[in-house]
């Protein structure tokens, strides 16, 4: 009884510490975090970059780790470099939805083999050269952005996750630099301690 005791105060310490550690420098390139839903008091209810990512969708593409389905959508709320809030992007089978800009049905579905039966599938987003390209292995879609949405989503620099469960796996991994702040991790840690 004691040795079991004395693990779980152990393991009680320790997850805060590694977090600290975590979040005392930038994350780096090549790196991957577990995804912190946004829709939290604590978050601010996604409502500013309290907890987003700042990741340059515009040059880079981030890979995600998440459930793919078709009733509830991976929602992404993008920001720009100033902090505000551009709008939303959904991606579900069968559509990918931009605020203002995109109703993208994604028909051909990706093979079933990529998301039929799986917790997670791995797609990647990216918003380089004025388009939005959504990818789930070889299957891709890709939409111009024209006009008034080219130069509206011009900026992406960063971007909060709505729903996501980082403690069930979701996670999202890029090339460029990821960077969040402490209150990301401090979220996290208490989703996780809720589940």
């Amino acid at each position: 009884f004691t040795t079991l005791l004395y693990t779980i105060k152990f393991e009680e310490m320790i997850l805060p510490f590694l977090l600290f550690l975590l979040s005392l420098a930038p994350l780096s390139s090549s790196s991957t975090l577990s995804l912190s839903d946004c829709y939290t008091r604590q978050c601010n209810y996604c409502a500013d970059t309290t907890c987003a990512i700042r990741y340059d969708l515009t040059q880079n593409t981030a890979v995600f780790s998440s459930p793919l389905r078709w009733g509830s959508a991976n929602t992404l709320i993008l920001f720009n470099t100033a902090g505000t809030e551009l709008g939303t992007l959904r991606f579900k089978l069968g559509r990918l939805l931009l605020t203002g800009c995109l109703q993208m049905q994604t028909r051909p579905l990706p093979p079933r083999s990529a998301w039929l039966g799986q917790d997670r599938t791995e797609w990647s987003l990216s918003m380089e050269g004025d388009r939005v390209t959504v990818r789930v292995g070889e299957w891709f879609k890709s939409e111009l952005l024209i006009g008034e949405c080219r130069e509206h989503y011009r900026d992406v620099a960063g971007f909060a996750v709505q729903g996501a469960r980082g403690c069930g796996g979701d996670s999202v991994s890029g090339e460029g630099e990821m960077e969040v702040r402490q209150q990301y991790y401090d979220n996290l840690f208490a989703l996780c301690e809720e589940d």
